[in-house]
């Protein structure tokens, strides 16, 4: 079965990071080719790029794309170039263009905001938590912490968001569990207080599973019951977001839960083209011989034959053949399988059966849809008004 059409693109505009993020799997995880492409994106590659992205609207006939800038650091691109390239994507994808950052904020200034308003760009910054929590990780080769300038940077935005109409997607963090989840939710609502925020779980498969999954199954609950108390003033929260549209039947795009693919694609300095990166945490590119097709010399859609692509992308099938033969036996005898759909592909990853097993966080992914679907049957209960998919 062929994959869905990606109208989703990472664009790796820089290729190095000006922090060393103990957990980043682009480079201290096991796939290290990041040291054998360019620093930042060349023009000839650029141009190559644009061309592709054309021929694939043209091919595909889709009416949307949805284009992250990243990294690395893509601030690192350089502001002359960064502007020069979101204005040429603009002008030349005759489709309906969604333009976002990826950004530590380190380097945000006036002259930043400015590119982002003039060019229509959403910005979504990386923050951990508290300082404690954010500086144990996400520090400076040196080993000093980057919180401070990050709350800055955070500060900026959110002040050019409510005074000048900059796009603020909201905060992208790594779950934690040094901190209780309330711990997390209170500080992500009285110290930062974004439009939207999420927090990932941690890189992990069954042959490196999170060290201890019940504390960090608590995290999540006792977020969740925090941000949920909050009704109707909540900030939103993605990733509960997507359950609660799961439960509400509704297409969830998340795809730690619920996704019906994870067909985003890659595109790196050096123009290659590759599957979600997230796969890096097990597998180094160079270790998959049909991960070679380039901007340029191939069509995007080529990658439809790339062997973790095709695993990533499949469309989704609710049949007993589809299970067993894509997440395994746990998942055929599943009543929210569904709901979850396996959960995200990379961390289903075993040596013995691949990707062909449940979610290394299905304890966890099955304890948070129950948890969030009582607290729906309660509201509906108590307050006999049902929540509008809508809402979410």
């Amino acid at each position: 079965m062929e994959p869905v059409p990606s109208n989703t693109f990472v664009i790796k505009i820089a290729e190095h990071c000006n922090l060393d993020c103990d957990y980043c799997y682009m480079y201290n995880g096991a796939d290290l080719s990041f040291k054998s492409r360019p620093r930042v994106l060349g023009p000839n590659t650029e141009q190559a790029l644009l061309s592709a992205l054309q021929e694939h609207l043209k091919d595909t006939r889709l009416d949307r794309l949805n284009i992250f800038l990243h990294g690395g650091e893509p601030l690192l691109f350089g502001k002359k170039r960064f502007s020069k390239l979101a204005k040429t994507l603009r002008k030349q994808l005759y489709c309906d263009l969604h333009l976002s950052v990826q950004t530590n904020g380190l380097l945000i200034d006036s002259e930043w905001i400015d590119i982002f308003l003039q060019n229509k760009i959403s910005v979504c910054l990386s923050c951990d938590g508290p300082q404690h929590i954010h500086d144990a990780h996400r520090h400076f080769t040196n080993g000093a912490g980057s919180y401070e300038q990050t709350l800055e940077a955070i500060q900026c935005v959110t002040k050019e968001a409510t005074y000048q109409g900059l796009k603020y997607s909201g905060i992208i963090s790594v779950a934690n569990a040094s901190i209780s989840g309330d711990e997390y939710y209170s500080w992500i609502k009285e110290v930062i207080h974004p439009p939207r925020f999420d927090v990932l779980l941690p890189d992990a498969d069954w042959e490196s599973p999170y060290q201890n999954p019940n504390i960090l199954i608590d995290y999540y609950l006792s977020m969740f019951e925090s941000w949920w108390s909050d009704r109707p003033d909540e900030i939103r929260m993605t990733f509960f977001e997507s359950i609660i549209s799961t439960i509400l039947d509704t297409p969830s795009h998340a795809e730690n839960f619920g996704g019906f693919s994870a067909s985003t694609i890659i595109i790196e300095t050096d123009g290659s083209i590759h599957p979600h990166d997230v796969f890096r945490i097990r597998v180094p590119l160079s270790a998959d011989p049909t991960d070679n097709i380039f901007v340029g010399e191939n069509k995007i859609s080529d990658i439809n034959n790339n062997h973790l692509y095709k695993i990533a992308a499949e469309r989704f099938e609710l049949d007993d053949a589809f299970i067993q033969r894509r997440l395994g036996v746990k998942c055929m005898d599943c009543k929210i399988i569904n709901k979850c759909r396996g959960g995200f592909v990379a961390h289903r990853y075993s040596r013995q059966n691949e990707y062909r097993n449940e979610s290394v966080y299905c304890d966890l992914l099955y304890s948070l849809y129950h948890t969030i679907k009582h607290a729906l049957d309660l509201h509906r209960s108590n307050d006999h008004l049902p929540i509008e998919a809508t809402q979410y």
